[in-house]
């Protein structure tokens, strides 16, 4: 918690910055048992907005953008990203 602490009363840029952490944690990683993999889930997320494009028809359109779709149609959408439209992060269809 200290260092926690400390990184924030230091931080001095203009920008969001970033931490890495190390640690000597005594395994040795030949031996498949003491291999260590795991990812940690911050508390409010990565900061990254996630960009939603739906294809769908008809009167779904209006419903996937009132419900936080970024950008939703039929063939006109299709046509956009077949024209290199990739302003996106995730397609539902």
């Amino acid at each position: 918690m200290e260092a926690i602490e400390t990184l924030l009363s230091t931080a001095s840029t203009k920008f969001t910055e970033s931490v890495e952490m190390h640690a000597r944690m005594g395994l040795d990683p030949k031996y498949s048992d003491q291999q260590l993999r795991a990812t940690v889930s911050l508390p409010n997320g990565t900061g990254k907005t996630m960009r939603v494009a739906v294809l769908t028809q008809g009167d779904n359109v209006a419903l996937a953008t009132e419900n936080g779709a970024d950008y939703a149609g039929a063939d006109d959408l299709v046509d956009k990203i077949a024209g290199g439209f990739l302003e996106f992060d995730k397609l539902i269809a």
